[in-house]
């Protein structure tokens, strides 16, 4: 099972075919979107994700097609949606209050940033349980995307602040809350 973030090197993933998906965010009615970038068309995959929905990624089968996506919210109380395109259905994975970035690791676990909160949360797809990974102790850590890099087993995450934090995903799997101080 391989995974790709939109908003991350995804560019392989598109120039071989695949459409791109994308939340629509409009405040009341949150879309996610199929769009092909080389035919220039657009088509609605399901409706009803929440205020703000943003943050797309993909679940593959072994023949590179997508077949789940997982989507946050940008700004808004919501949950973490997994959608099997399939379907189309979606249901709500756990509770995920103003995540804008949202990466999966194709072995049942996702990552998910709170910016308002300054914590990166780890979920576990199967049990629908979160816990916190990531947490500001002090000073600024507002998580806003997420990139999963699974060849070197790294996950980047970029801020509201502008910057740009490596976690180890070795680290990530242990069960320690990883505090952090920035000045």
């Amino acid at each position: 099972m391989q995974c790709v973030q939109h908003g991350s090197p995804a560019a392989d993933f598109i120039n071989r075919g695949f459409p791109a998906y994308a939340p629509s965010a409009s405040l009341n009615h949150t879309r996610l979107f199929a769009i092909d970038l080389k035919k220039k068309e657009k088509v609605r995959i399901i409706d009803g994700l929440g205020e703000q929905a943003s943050g797309v990624a993909l679940v593959l089968d072994e023949n590179g097609n997508a077949r789940k996506a997982y989507t946050g919210h940008w700004w808004a109380a919501g949950d973490l949606y997994e959608i099997d395109l399939a379907g189309p259905t979606r249901n709500a994975v756990t509770t995920a209050d103003n995540s804008p970035g949202v990466a999966v690791d194709g072995a049942g676990t996702a990552y998910v940033a709170d910016h308002i909160a300054d914590t990166l949360y780890k979920v576990d797809l199967k049990s629908r349980s979160r816990r916190e990974a990531v947490k500001s102790t002090k000073g600024a850590f507002s998580p806003f995307g997420i990139a999963l890099d699974s060849d070197n087993g790294v996950l980047y995450v970029s801020t509201y602040e502008g910057q740009l934090w490596r976690f180890s995903l070795s680290i990530l799997q242990s069960p320690e809350l990883i505090e952090i101080e920035t000045a």
